[in-house]
């Protein structure tokens, strides 16, 4: 049996995902791959890109609150970035900015 060393989280960057630009029923299972695929990597910070996106639909909400507890519970953080038009009005509608960090730019 082999292990890998894991790497001192805050010697990390942060790791980027940029979402698409229809983020809705037919692009989450997709992305839904791509936030597991997050889910195994090291990264303390997650940031979610949003700068392309212009429609968020309940599908699309729903992963992304499951991919922030998933996070929660390994003790890691994530980031909104570039939030505007729809997604940032439906987001802060629903409460989402009260949980998860809305940001400009990536720190």
């Amino acid at each position: 049996m082999t292990t890998s060393a894991q790497p001192n989280r805050h010697d990390v960057s942060p790791c980027l995902m940029t979402l698409p630009r229809y983020f809705d029923v037919r692009s989450v299972p997709q992305t839904s791959e791509q936030f597991e695929s997050l889910l195994e990597r090291h990264e303390v910070q997650v940031v979610l890109d949003f700068s392309n996106v212009e429609f968020i639909d309940s599908s699309a909400i729903g992963a992304v609150i499951y991919l922030f507890k998933r996070l929660h519970g390994q003790q890691r953080q994530l980031q909104l970035l570039k939030l505007s038009g729809q997604p940032r009005r439906t987001l802060i509608m629903l409460s989402v900015d009260k949980a998860i960090p809305f940001v400009d730019e990536v720190a």
